[in-house]
């Protein structure tokens, strides 16, 4: 932006440094908080942010399609593995990766005849083929 001839303050620079005190204090003050707080986010960014990873976030969207959650609910740990696989394509997310990412969910293991989860359970149409005899003897 420029500021036109007949508008400018030819005395601001004398101004200004008569201010100089007040000045310095603010940029400190300013220095201060920004150290403590970090500069913060934008909330557009932090909203694109968000729809981003939603976007992105496979197992999320597996868990919301093909699974129930309900509190007394629980299945095995290799059967919701190999339906996400199946349901995904996903073959880059290994047992140990997956297994990180339930209990970042929040989603409790336990044993019970192998690794279990709590709060969990892939909804009938999910279950692989070759596990769907076992979904019969529970």
């Amino acid at each position: 932006m420029t500021i036109p001839p007949l508008e400018r303050d030819k005395r601001l620079g004398g101004k200004l440094i008569a201010e100089l005190p007040g000045i310095l204090a603010w940029a400190v003050r300013g220095c201060l908080e920004w150290q403590k707080t970090g500069l913060g986010e934008p909330p557009a960014i932090t909203k694109a942010t968000k729809e981003y990873h939603d976007d992105e976030d496979l197992l999320g969207k597996f868990i919301s399609e093909c699974c129930s959650r309900e509190p007394e609910e629980w299945d095995r740990s290799t059967r919701i593995y190999n339906a996400y696989r199946m349901w995904s394509g996903d073959k880059s997310l290994n047992q140990r990766a997956f297994g990180k990412a339930m209990l970042e969910r929040e989603f409790e293991r336990f044993s019970s005849n192998g690794t279990c989860y709590r709060r969990i359970r892939v909804l009938p149409d999910f279950i692989p083929p070759s596990e769907k005899d076992e979904e019969t003897s529970k």
